[in-house]
């Protein structure tokens, strides 16, 4: 999956030496991750060197390639909610959760029923879905079967 569009355009313009070099290494690296429109509407990655050449016309452009790369990735770090320290015990009952991970992504990763790359490329959500009921239903189960056994043991007391 492609995160950049970028407008179609016609001539490029040519760098040399080491600064030149770097330049078309860096873009290379980056412009994988970049589509162009083609005039006749189609997306094309620009995934070879004569692709680059005819579509990123500077290293101005070059600059913001990268900088949308940067961001895109790093925007992550930006709004993760580390879980800083585990809360004192006070005596009532304490449990953490999910910050930057969704409750059903969370419980299916915590039981090891599939890794987070697993999901991402080999499932759906109709998947996620299945595995997180296969988890939930004998938790669930299990829980009201402790409910009634401590409901049956408070009457066997009286």
């Amino acid at each position: 999956m492609k995160w950049w569009t970028l407008p179609h355009v016609t001539k490029a313009k040519k760098t040399s030496g080491l600064f030149g070099d770097n330049l078309q290494s860096l873009a290379m690296e980056v412009c994988k991750y970049v589509e162009v429109q083609l005039d006749n509407g189609n997306y094309q990655e620009l995934n070879t060197k004569q692709m680059i050449d005819a579509h990123v016309l500077d290293y101005e452009m070059l600059l913001q390639l990268v900088r949308q790369v940067h961001d895109y990735n790093s925007v992550f770090f930006f709004d993760y909610e580390a879980i800083a320290k585990i809360p004192r015990d006070n005596g009532s009952s304490k449990s953490a959760s999910y910050k930057n991970v969704d409750g059903i992504i969370g419980v299916i990763l915590s039981e090891g029923k599939a890794t987070l790359k697993e999901l991402r490329e080999d499932y759906n959500i109709q998947d996620a879905m299945i595995m997180y009921e296969s988890i939930m239903v004998p938790k669930i189960n299990q829980y009201w079967a402790q409910k009634d056994a401590e409901r049956k043991a408070k009457r066997g007391r009286r």
